[in-house]
């Protein structure tokens, strides 16, 4: 089959994988990411619970990376109210990133305001993804 791997995996598999159980700090994300549960991880989206602003990366953040790994493509009308709020950086990072995995015409559009962002992460993402 053409793009899975010798198990029937998608390609990069293994790297979600490992960045699963070294990144994802929140068992919710953790599980959902391991599952490969798009849905679930786009719930996290609009319902993290813990407080933003204490936390290196949020909940939100963490699942839009595990999103954009699992190149979610019904996860982009969901990031990309992430760029566009008053959100912390690392989750707009996180949106931009996670976009800029997925792809497509979508993605690219909207990151384009992302040019202009005063995080050079967020940025990154988006010089790469255009």
């Amino acid at each position: 089959m053409v793009g899975m791997s010798r198990l029937g995996r998608p390609p990069g598999y293994g790297r979600l994988r490992a960045w699963i159980l070294w990144h994802a700090v929140y068992p919710r994300v953790r599980v959902l990411a391991a599952r490969e549960d798009t849905p679930g991880l786009i719930a996290l989206l609009d319902n993290a619970t813990e407080d933003r602003d204490s936390e290196r990366y949020s909940e939100r953040a963490l699942a839009a990376f595990a999103l954009g790994m699992l190149k979610a493509d019904a996860a982009t009308e969901h990031l990309v109210p992430m760029l566009n709020r008053d959100a912390p950086a690392s989750e707009r990072a996180a949106a931009a990133d996670a976009l800029r995995q997925i792809g497509g015409p979508r993605a690219a559009e909207a990151l384009v305001p992302a040019l202009g962002d005063e995080n050079w992460w967020v940025r990154h993402a988006a010089i790469r993804t255009i």
